[in-house]
């Protein structure tokens, strides 16, 4: 008896032992961020991530009139707002007209196995104070004439599931053109002697306003790799679309509201109007994202999305993650899509639709999504 007690004791200490052993794990990895909180940080993103952004929409977001909110009458309207746009990214230089300073066929391991591959050229797009953006064009085997820029958000490298969309678009013939943030993935950071700042690495994007560029604005830094871009694929391409999710799908909103060469744009988990954000910040967390000389002084983001649509064969598909942990969740698109619709056909032509995915939990694109743009290119 007193050695099945004495054994019971043991393990009753050695549960405690081992809990208290967890319990001070845990403590450190939530306070200094070492492994496992991001694994338990994706974990509680994905399914305990709280409801409340998810629900209906508050009837009070209804009370803006989105209607008001763009002020595009008719096709010279576009023509006129394009033309501001523009010169606020790039002043009266205009849309960028230069193509890639260099292209070098590579040879990189991650593109192994991919679908219907021929062969991937890096093209190099220099700009202003060392900032240096790499492209890779994915060139498919059976070409269909069409070509897709597959623009990242913040993310430092492609995943396997960016790879297996860019997959999905290859084996269907089309090129692909991955492409980066500024600062971001293969992209240069820069050391730059600043006036009345010093020495500064340029890291993140918020650095980028730092700037002063020669003409325009620093977030036509992040616009003009994808304009380079289209400069080269035009010539060789009948159609040119562009996709992305979260900084991505903000990137291809803006190309193709200031380049109209870009015929379809996709904006996947990203992209909401002032109005929804009204008392949070996670939405435009980025300056880019939120610079009120952009949105509120030269071209709202309903205006932008727009002019992405606006014109015979075009089309913008805007999806959005009802359940996404980051942001831009639940079903607030509803609150303007319908207007920024009636607006894209009071214009003549084009295409805007809104989707709320339902199908993740998560800031990325789903399955659904992808079959979705894939339905939509097939279409256009």
């Amino acid at each position: 008896m007193g050695k099945a007690m004495g054994r019971r004791a043991k393990r009753i200490w050695l549960a405690l032992l081992l809990f208290g052993a967890g319990l001070a794990c845990g403590m450190a990895a939530a306070r200094y961020r070492v492994a496992p909180y991001v694994q338990l940080d994706w974990l509680h993103d994905r399914y305990w991530a709280s409801p409340a952004a998810f629900g209906e929409t508050p009837p009070e977001l209804f009370r803006t009139d989105a209607r008001r909110l763009i002020g595009i009458e008719d096709v010279d309207g576009v023509r006129d707002l394009r033309a501001r746009t523009i010169a606020f990214l790039w002043g009266e230089n205009g849309l960028p007209a230069r193509p890639p300073d260099r292209i070098e066929t590579v040879r990189l391991a991650k593109y192994d196995g991919l679908p219907n591959l021929l062969r991937v050229d890096r093209l190099v797009l220099a700009m202003d104070h060392g900032l240096v953006s790499n492209a890779f064009h994915l060139l498919p085997e059976r070409p269909n004439g069409r070509a897709v820029i597959y623009h990242h958000g913040h993310v430092e490298t492609a995943g396997p599931d960016d790879l297996e969309r860019m997959g999905r678009l290859l084996d269907e013939g089309y090129a692909v053109v991955e492409l980066f943030m500024p600062l971001m993935g293969p992209n240069s950071r820069p050391l730059l002697d600043l006036p009345r700042i010093g020495r500064f690495r340029l890291t993140e994007h918020e650095h980028l306003d730092l700037l002063d560029p020669a003409q325009g604005d620093p977030i036509g830094y992040f616009i003009e790799p994808a304009v380079r871009v289209v400069n080269h694929l035009a010539p060789r391409y009948r159609r040119i679309a562009m996709m992305g999710y979260s900084g991505g799908g903000w990137s291809a909103m803006i190309t193709a509201a200031v380049d109209d060469r870009v015929s379809s744009s996709f904006v996947i988990a990203s992209v909401y109007p002032y109005f929804l954000s009204s008392g949070s910040l996670e939405d435009w967390s980025h300056f880019e994202s939120g610079d009120p000389d952009l949105y509120a002084r030269t071209a709202t983001h309903l205006e932008l999305l727009t002019m992405a649509a606006a014109g015979p064969g075009r089309q913008t598909v805007q999806i959005l993650n009802r359940f996404d942990p980051c942001c831009y969740a639940g079903r607030r698109s509803e609150t303007y899509a319908p207007a920024v619709r009636q607006a894209v056909r009071r214009l003549g032509g084009g295409e805007f639709r809104a989707f709320v995915d339902e199908s993740e939990r998560a800031h990325t694109i789903s399955r659904r999504a992808m079959d979705l743009v894939l339905a939509r290119l097939r279409r256009g």
